[in-house]
């Protein structure tokens, strides 16, 4: 499975990756520049700014080329604009791990906590996929860099 990590130069990238399950061929990505010593190996892809008027399109464009299999956004923004279009990446067979816009504005973000990973949807009513951090009032948040 190849999977693409956004924010790279955050600590909760890192900390994503490390979660991630053993054998995940695993590209960071950001919308800056990265020195090639800080990504540990790992192949980086560089994204245009969620503020870009195509950014759905280009970023469908990279998960194409790159051949990517999971999508992973990790800033508030990229959250908020990719879970519209969950459905879209999805016919090219590409998840993006986000809840639905609906559950968004619910659940909040933050990145304290216990992180937890889900990489698909439970019934029609049940949990949405997404990285989500539970926190120590025992609340479930969305996972977010710049929470």
């Amino acid at each position: 499975m190849k999977v693409l990590i956004t924010a790279a130069s955050t600590l909760q990238a890192q900390q994503l990756k490390q979660a991630l399950p053993d054998g995940q061929d695993i590209c960071m990505a950001d919308e800056i520049d990265m020195p090639l010593f800080s990504l540990s190996g790992n192949p980086y892809i560089r994204i245009p700014p969620v503020s870009s008027a195509s950014y759905l399109h280009l970023m469908l464009g990279i998960c194409l080329d790159a051949k990517i299999d999971q999508l992973y956004p990790l800033r508030t923004e990229e959250i908020e604009l990719l879970s519209s279009a969950r459905d879209l990446f999805g016919e090219y067979g590409i998840i993006l791990v986000v809840p639905r816009p609906e559950c968004i504005h619910s659940k909040g973000f933050s990145n304290r906590g216990k992180l937890v990973i889900r990489t698909e949807d439970e019934g029609s009513g049940g949990r949405q996929r997404g990285v989500y951090i539970i926190n120590e009032q025992g609340a479930e948040c969305i996972f977010a860099a710049n929470a």
